[in-house]
């Protein structure tokens, strides 16, 4: 049946189904009736494109739509409805057959929230409403990161497909009597199960970590290296510009990992349900991870303000190459936040690489 529809379809929703941008916009400017073209379950060309998950498609069409002024063409397009009177958001709550970039549950799961209730957000605001939004395509970071991530991507597709399409198609129901809402918790248990499963692990692993580090900077902070003077009871170092960044990082290391500690705590008891997936859950994991990375810094300024009294006069030459090296594994740490900071804090959920051109 799958094949037969495929074969059915003209071009211009082929290129839609795959996110072939290109060969869309061409299609439209040489025949512009082929935007009305529709397959054998009546779904036009940006009912495919929400099926599928290609935002780049939904994006460039909206945009190229509103620059030609005709905006009523695509809240026509969008508002249409299927064989089986599904709505755009119906079809955005359902997770797509396509292979996912990123594999996992938890980036997933937010995208597909964040996708589907942007559609109604944006017909109410005229198109113009600017919603935060997350991108997923292309993200290299560890596995720890992947799941968590690939649980919220289904949250993004239902959040950016709501705002495009009036207020009452969340309450619309289809022939089967199910709302959109319905049909994306009853696909979606899985994912919501999935991901409580490894956050749970995730929190209780770093909050370990944090407690050590905890542990560490405490301990660290009530120490005074070189002792003090017997005569005024001051620090023996004072002045010193290793003492001084001694003395500051391990009060900062302690301060960061604490709040590590109670953000990853505060997931714990958290009762983690499919809304927390929108922005609380995410944020205090930023949080937590932030906070655990400027620990991580400032334990290693520690120790090496600390080591730089031990070194003798004839090696200091070889300091700095030393404390580099020592301070590698803090760097990979670095590349991995950045990555995570950069697709959390751009705007439009894409689903293939040609969607940062837009």
């Amino acid at each position: 049946m799958k094949a037969a529809i495929l074969k059915s379809e003209t071009p211009i929703l082929t290129a839609a189904r795959y996110g072939i941008v290109e060969i869309v916009h061409v299609l439209i400017e040489k025949i512009p009736s082929s935007i009305y073209e529709t397959n054998l379950k009546n779904k036009n060309i940006l009912l495919v494109a929400v099926e599928n998950k290609r935002t780049v498609v939904v994006e460039s069409l909206r945009k190229w739509f509103e620059e030609c002024n005709l905006k009523a063409i695509f809240d026509n397009l969008i508002q249409d409805v299927d064989d089986k009177d599904n709505t755009v958001l119906h079809l955005a709550g359902t997770p797509s057959d396509e292979d996912w970039y990123i594999s996992g549950a938890a980036l997933q799961m937010m995208w597909h929230v964040k996708w589907f209730q942007f559609m109604t957000y944006s017909f109410l605001t005229s198109l113009t409403l600017k919603v935060e939004m997350i991108v997923i395509d292309r993200i290299s970071l560890d596995n720890l990161i992947y799941f968590y991530f690939n649980f919220l991507t289904t949250c993004i597709m239902k959040q950016y497909v709501k705002g495009l399409v009036p207020d009452h198609f969340t309450v619309r129901t289809n022939n089967m009597k199910k709302t959109a809402g319905n049909i994306f918790k009853e696909s979606h248990k899985q994912l919501v199960r999935d991901g409580n499963a490894w956050l749970k692990d995730t929190s209780e692993s770093c909050s370990v970590v944090a407690a050590l580090l905890a542990g560490v900077s405490f301990a660290t902070s009530s120490t005074v290296p070189g002792g003090n003077k017997s005569e005024t009871g001051e620090p023996a170092l004072e002045g010193k510009p290793a003492f001084d960044a001694f003395a500051l990082s391990s009060v900062i290391g302690l301060c960061f990992s604490i709040t590590a500690l109670i953000m990853f705590l505060s997931i714990l008891t958290s009762r983690k349900e499919a809304k927390d997936f929108r922005i609380d859950l995410p944020r205090k994991l930023l949080w937590g991870l932030s906070s655990l990375f400027l620990s991580i810094v400032a334990m290693f300024t520690t120790f090496c303000s600390g080591n730089f009294f031990l070194i003798d006069q004839k090696y200091k030459h070889i300091v700095l190459p030393i404390y580099t090296f020592t301070c590698f594994p803090v760097t990979l740490y670095v590349v991995l936040y950045i990555d995570l900071l950069r697709s959390i804090l751009t705007k439009i959920p894409m689903t293939t690489d040609k969607g940062e051109d837009l």
